[in-house]
């Protein structure tokens, strides 16, 4: 499996999307701006995704500037956009969650060790 390691700042606070049914987690959408250490130009936009207790982290603790560090892997999504002869295929990529930290001290509980087993 990949595995992606973004260090960076939430330019807007994250959207949660909160299940109908008590059997489901909440979702949280939000995008990093995070910048190569190469990179001479403005800052990568990434979209990012959050299931369980990284969703809930990211609505307790995130919010607009919010300087992260997010472990995960990149996943391709696609979807179909309009109907009839206008229908379009869209496709983007997004890193889902697997390790989320608030660069302020805020961790998911239990996930303490995610971001040493990814660094060696």
């Amino acid at each position: 499996m990949n595995t992606v390691k973004l260090i960076g700042t939430l330019p807007r606070k994250p959207h949660i999307i909160e299940p109908a049914t008590d059997d489901k987690q909440p979702v949280a959408l939000f995008t990093i701006a995070a910048r190569n250490d190469d990179d001479m130009g403005g800052p990568s936009y990434v979209e990012v995704k959050a299931f369980g207790p990284e969703a809930l982290l990211a609505k307790e603790q995130l919010t607009d500037r919010t300087k992260v560090e997010v472990i995960g892997y990149i996943r391709s999504e696609s979807w179909t956009s309009g109907s009839g002869k206008s229908a379009k295929r869209q496709y983007r990529q997004v890193v889902v969650v697997t390790y989320l930290k608030a660069l302020d001290g805020a961790l998911v509980p239990g996930q303490d060790d995610a971001a040493d087993e990814v660094a060696a």
